[in-house]
């Protein structure tokens, strides 16, 4: 039984196949966004809670089963995934697409506000908590021109 993939597995650049299926597996490195090759991961039946955002890069891959997980349970309502069509690999693969470039433009927006005028903010609550709010409330093109 696997409880946990190791951060080494974004070494494996050439691997196309992942199963990893029924195991007690809660989370995914992201170092696995790395693995460029990846056509194919089966993580069924696992204990996936998450998914690393970064995985939406990986533009081989197009089969994604994460049915039977908690993951599958909360997530896949969010993404307008079908829960019960097991390979509904792309609509999966653009809501972790959209959640990536989020994750990079408030990363973006902060690192801005701490180098500018709001440094002084910047390592206080109400900043993030603006920061998150303007990324709940915004499309991905609105948070490009920010």
């Amino acid at each position: 039984e696997i409880g946990e993939l190791s951060r080494e597995i974004g070494e494996l650049v050439a691997l196309e196949e992942l199963w990893i299926n029924e195991n007690p597996l809660e989370t995914l490195p992201v170092e696995l966004a790395r693995c460029h090759e990846l056509k194919t991961v089966d993580a069924r039946a696992t204990k996936l809670r998450t998914v690393p955002s970064a995985l939406g890069r990986l533009r081989r891959l197009f089969e994604f089963d994460v049915t039977q997980t908690p993951y599958a349970a909360t997530t896949m309502i969010s993404a307008h995934v079908d829960y019960e069509t097991p390979r509904d690999t792309p609509k999966l693969m653009a809501y972790l697409v959209d959640l990536d470039e989020r994750d990079a433009l408030t990363k973006e927006i902060f690192d801005r506000a701490r180098a500018g005028t709001y440094r002084e903010m910047s390592e206080t609550a109400p900043i993030w908590a603006l920061i998150d709010s303007v990324n709940r409330e915004m499309t991905v093109d609105e948070l490009k021109n920010v």
